[in-house]
């Protein structure tokens, strides 16, 4: 139900003890909201980021970017810290009306791609980390339930472009992309070599 339709494809996250407050998918225009966080910005620093960048494989740095349910981690004190615990920052169908999230997203994308960079040869195209039981799912905390997502995954961009499969656009530099980053890479340790 999608303010009292049913949408097709889109299941009743409200029931059996859902996730999102009845509301959560509702029309529901108003002011940005800011509750700027002093406690989620200590999590942005520098030390943080090399952590996350220090990871071995992917499920850690997914892990250590995006947290845990209920976990504060790099990607998500960034949201409360522009957008606050009650802001429209940390609002998952929210977040993106305020035009702090894409600086912040912005800054996602170049972590991921110095992580990929410091190992390439193995983290280009790893979205598993070569365990098995290590996945992510095409949904959030996979609520609700969803498919595993692998390299032929594909992702509709619907009237933004044509679908492409994950495989396609994890390089910057490779397939549809060609961008770099002007990053010192030599301020991060190279992984050990098993």
């Amino acid at each position: 139900m999608l303010n009292g339709a049913y949408v097709p494809g889109l299941p009743d996250i409200n029931e059996g003890g859902g996730v999102f407050v009845p509301r959560a998918l509702n029309y529901d225009p108003h002011c940005l909201e800011r509750d700027i966080s002093i406690g989620a910005v200590q999590w942005g620093n520098q030390a943080n980021v090399s952590y996350q960048i220090s990871q071995p494989d992917f499920p850690s740095f997914n892990y250590h970017i995006n947290g845990a349910l209920g976990l504060i981690s790099v990607h998500t004190a960034s949201h409360q810290a522009g957008g606050g615990v009650n802001g429209d920052g940390s609002s998952t169908f929210g977040a993106n009306a305020d035009p702090f999230f894409y600086l912040h997203h912005a800054m996602v994308d170049p972590t991921y791609t110095v992580w990929q960079a410091l190992d390439s040869k193995r983290r280009q195209y790893n979205i598993t980390g070569g365990n098995a039981t290590a996945y992510l799912t095409s949904t959030a905390f996979n609520i609700p339930p969803s498919p595993i997502v692998t390299l032929d995954f594909e992702l509709n961009w619907g009237f933004l472009g044509q679908p492409r499969q994950l495989r396609d656009i994890m390089s910057v530099t490779g397939g549809p992309y060609c961008y770099k980053y002007d990053y010192d890479y030599d301020q991060y340790p190279m992984p050990m070599e098993e």
